[in-house]
């Protein structure tokens, strides 16, 4: 999948997006006030939980943009690879597979890099 950084100027944002223009994250710069970072960057990943889809706060720009794509392209990558938790595999697209997978990754039933 391959993704790429726009700056959109009408609303001050950076926004991730694949080729086909779907948006997957996205990052804002915050007021000079703000203490926990300078920016404030999500993610857009349908069915994840507020903890999953951020936010999360930035002291640099860069950083922001490499640390978001990074988590896009791994859970983005355990999404689409089939899954298995007691030898069942399991169809992540339901949601009962999808609060299943969550639950067996935090146990540690799958090792998925």
């Amino acid at each position: 999948m391959n993704l790429d950084w726009t700056f959109d100027p009408e609303w001050d944002v950076w926004n991730l997006k694949d080729d086909g223009g779907r948006l997957w994250g996205w990052i804002t710069k915050r007021n000079s006030y703000c203490d926990r970072g300078h920016f404030l960057g999500n993610v857009e990943i349908g069915g994840m939980n507020e903890q999953d889809s951020r936010p999360n706060y930035f002291m640099r720009l860069d950083r922001a943009m490499e640390e978001i794509k990074d988590f896009v392209l791994w859970r983005v990558a355990k999404i689409r690879t089939p899954q298995v938790v007691d030898g069942e595999p399991l169809d992540l697209g339901t949601p009962t597979a999808k609060v299943q997978f969550e639950k067996a990754l935090m146990e540690g039933l799958i090792n998925n890099g």
